[in-house]
């Protein structure tokens, strides 16, 4: 019996030093991730809805700047933001430079030619260059990265930049009311800016007139080539740090709006990725 003691603790210390995502056990904290995943979003919409706007960002939500330099080794660059560093917005050059602008606790530090500008100021384009170089702030929407509205790609030409996914899926209780429709027993399916059913191509021909009554809808983006590649490149990535979601509601009396008249973000996370999209079939 004696030598029974030191076994079981040789068996406890290997199995709690085991990495538990490597024993089977994969969590969001682990370091083993598996790209090529689709997101999945449970989304709750609130009451009166008549349209859904999802966004995705990879630079913080915030604009480009444009630093041109004149005289001796003259250079125009476009600057996008890819996240934070030191507390304060990151930035890079569009491939193939690589050249980069943070703030690296001294100033702000353009890697272009070496460049630290003294100045604490929340962005690069306010700080007092030298002669020569002009910063100006671009405010041309570039902060989303890819786009889906429930009415339809074409409804809303004007709210944004970013690819158009016109094949993302969404799945939302189905509300026509009519018993003898064997359809009203699950999950009306949406895709793009078709519908699958007889309920017309709107997607506020499929609700109540009012709109939906406070349902949880299911989103499923895809991953077309279209929207993997270019300046961000492979971005729909579990493992993606500076990957963020957003989606927006709009009833019948407009946007959904803070108390001082801006319009609401609601910020959304994937419930989970999976390898294939979820699909749901019309009973029989």
């Amino acid at each position: 019996m004696k030598n029974l003691v030191p076994l079981m603790l040789v068996v406890f210390c290997l199995t709690a030093t085991g990495d538990p995502a490597k024993l089977g056990t994969l969590n969001r904290e682990s370091d083993v991730v598996v790209e090529g995943l689709f997101p999945v979003f449970q989304i709750w919409v609130p009451n009166g809805v008549t349209e859904v706007q999802i966004r995705a960002s990879v630079n913080n939500f915030q604009n480009s700047f444009r630093l041109v330099k004149t005289g001796a080794a003259a250079f125009d660059l476009t600057y996008r933001c890819l996240g934070t560093r030191n507390g304060k917005n990151y930035y890079k050059v569009d491939d193939p430079s690589y050249y980069s602008c943070y703030w690296d606790q001294n100033g702000w530090f353009f890697s272009a030619n070496e460049l630290r500008v003294a100045s604490n100021a929340e962005f690069p384009w306010l700080c007092p260059f030298p002669a020569g170089y002009t910063a100006t702030e671009l405010d041309t929407d570039d902060k989303f990265v890819y786009r889906w509205c429930s009415t339809g790609q074409d409804a809303d030409a004007g709210w944004g930049t970013g690819v158009a996914d016109g094949s993302a899926e969404l799945f939302f209780a189905n509300q026509n009311g009519i018993a003898t429709n064997k359809s009203h027993q699950r999950l009306q399916r949406w895709l793009g800016n078709t519908a699958d059913g007889p309920l017309g191509t709107a997607m506020t021909a499929q609700l109540q007139p009012a709109g939906t009554p406070g349902h949880f809808i299911i989103f499923q983006p895809s991953r077309a080539t279209h929207l993997l590649t270019g300046v961000h490149g492979d971005w729909m990535r579990q493992s993606n740090k500076y990957l963020q979601w957003v989606c927006q509601f709009e009833t019948a009396a407009g946007w959904e709006l803070h108390p001082d008249g801006t319009q609401v973000w609601n910020a959304i996370r994937p419930i989970e990725w999976r390898g294939e999209r979820l699909t749901l079939l019309q009973p029989k």
